[in-house]
């Protein structure tokens, strides 16, 4: 039973020592798409070659953001030059 409790603690410390690593590369990345979605032309390519993909790049961020994302591509888009 302490061979297994060593163990099992053993597994917990790595685990939570491995977790603040992945919390770091998961804000890293989420930065690094904030500033790619905060880029109309980054959106627009995305938007009209990858859809599915550009969907599921929004559902990271919350819904106003979303939101305010779409109406900036569908303004751009609209007009001309």
């Amino acid at each position: 039973m302490e061979a297994e409790f060593a163990e099992l603690s053993s597994g917990f410390r790595n685990a939570a020592g491995s977790s603040g690593t992945w919390n770091l590369e998961l804000v890293a990345a989420r930065g690094y798409l904030d500033r790619l979605m905060g880029n109309v032309r980054v959106v627009r390519y995305l938007e009209n070659h990858f859809p599915q993909r550009f969907a599921e790049f929004q559902s990271i961020f919350d819904p106003p953001r979303a939101a305010r994302i779409r109406r900036t591509s569908a303004i751009k888009r609209k007009t001309p030059g």
